[in-house]
């Protein structure tokens, strides 16, 4: 699922990039490329985070990625 969630959200960073609108003088948000960079990989700290929380919760957790996954690629098709 992780994978699957870093795929996605690298396709969908670049679709963004490629019709973003240059804003004010082109200089844009400071720090927005590192977070760019960073995003993807977000989906990977949910396996962090299912390693120390009890059971109930990585359960919750599990099943909400899932869901969210499964609700983006209807909806972004």
């Amino acid at each position: 699922m992780a994978a699957f969630n870093y795929r996605r959200a690298k396709v969908m960073l670049a679709v963004a990039a490629e019709s973003a609108v240059p804003v004010g003088d082109g200089a844009g948000i400071p720090g927005l490329g590192a977070v760019n960079r960073l995003a993807p990989f977000m989906s990977f700290f949910t396996l962090v985070t299912v390693a120390v929380v009890p059971p109930a919760a990585a359960l919750y957790v599990v099943t909400s990625t899932a869901w969210s996954a499964a609700e983006r690629a209807v909806l972004y098709r």
